[in-house]
């Protein structure tokens, strides 16, 4: 019996806990000992296990997986802390996936108004062109017309000049 439960041991530190004592060796009491011992390693692996194929699942992209056994104790600890880390990881997801369509739509925001100021300010600047020809025309039209005053100015001058010599002669 000693034997067998140090292979047991040894196992479990080993890290094999596939290893299960041979309850055919024994009768009678021993025999339940190896039974509740390797019963004992069971229900501990169980919740462990199922965890571990819980967490596989997650890492494969598999974000609804979760522990759905009912356990006690320690077990019932590990389950919801478990459970949490997946419901906080898609909470996370979540809130980035919201997070980038609120960016994608402020980015089709964003270039909306930038094409229409850019039409905008196509206008302005055909607008300011065709202030631009209006005010140069004017400027001809003002200097023709500064000129135009200039020749009455003068032909008034000669005018008023021959009409004096006419009302001498």
């Amino acid at each position: 019996l000693v034997n067998e439960l140090s292979i047991l041991t040894n196992a479990a530190v080993e890290g094999r806990l596939e290893v299960r004592g041979n309850e055919n060796k024994f009768n009678g009491g021993y025999k339940e000992i190896i039974h509740g011992v390797n019963s004992t390693i069971d229900a501990l692996l169980l919740p462990i296990k199922e965890g571990t194929d819980v967490l596989s699942s997650m890492a494969n992209g598999d974000l609804t997986s979760r522990i759905t056994n009912e356990y006690k104790g320690d077990h019932q600890k590990l389950k919801h802390s478990i459970n949490s880390v997946a419901d906080s990881l898609c909470k996370a997801l979540s809130d980035v996936a919201e997070t980038v369509q609120a960016t994608a739509t402020l980015g089709n925001q964003i270039s909306s108004s930038t094409e229409e100021m850019a039409a905008g300010a196509s206008q302005q600047s055909a607008q300011a062109f065709e202030v631009a020809s209006a005010v140069e025309q004017m400027t001809k039209t003002i200097l023709e017309t500064t000129k135009n005053a200039s020749s009455a100015t003068e032909a008034s001058k000669n005018a008023g000049t021959i009409a004096k010599e006419g009302g001498i002669v």
